[in-house]
C-alpha cells in the first residue's frame, strides 16, 4: 500500500511538473491568448508598429508581449518585450519553471533587431481582446 502511494504521488508530481512547464510555454506572463503575427508585407515602419501595440495596450487595458528567443541560444531564452505602461521600465530577469530557461521582461522600445515576426502573448478583458483580434 505504502509502495503504491509512494508511486502515485512521483507520477503526479512528474505530471504537475509537466503541466506548468507547458503552461508556461504556451502563454508565459499568465496571458490567456496567443497569437502569431507577421509583418512581412507591412508597409508600417517596426518604430510605427511598436507605437500603435504601445497605445493600443495603453488604451484598452490589454496585456500584449512579444516572444522572443535568443539566437545564440534558441532551446534555452526567452524575453518578454511587454508593450504599453504596464511593461518594466528596465530589463527584469525572468524566473521560469524550466530549468535552465532564462530571459527578461523587457520595455518594447528595447526590441532593436529583433523581429517584430512571430508569437505574441495578451490577456484582457474580454472586449480588449475583441478589438485586438479585430
Amino acid at each position: 500500500m505504502r509502495l503504491t502511494s509512494f508511486g502515485i504521488a512521483i507520477f503526479l508530481s512528474i505530471l504537475s511538473g509537466i503541466v506548468i512547464s507547458t503552461s508556461e510555454s504556451a502563454f508565459p506572463w499568465r496571458t490567456d491568448f496567443i497569437a502569431s503575427l507577421d509583418f512581412t508585407h507591412s508597409q508600417v515602419s517596426k518604430d510605427a508598429v511598436i507605437s500603435e501595440l504601445d497605445s493600443h495596450a495603453d488604451t484598452s487595458g490589454l496585456r500584449i508581449a512579444k516572444v522572443v528567443a535568443d539566437p545564440n541560444d534558441f532551446f534555452n531564452s526567452r524575453s518578454l518585450y511587454v508593450f504599453g505602461h504596464g511593461g518594466p521600465s528596465e530589463p527584469q530577469d525572468i524566473d521560469w519553471f524550466k530549468p535552465g530557461m532564462h530571459g527578461q521582461f523587457r520595455p518594447a522600445r528595447d526590441f532593436g533587431s529583433a523581429s517584430l515576426n512571430g508569437p505574441y502573448v495578451y490577456s484582457g478583458s474580454h472586449e480588449a481582446v475583441t478589438e485586438f483580434v479585430a
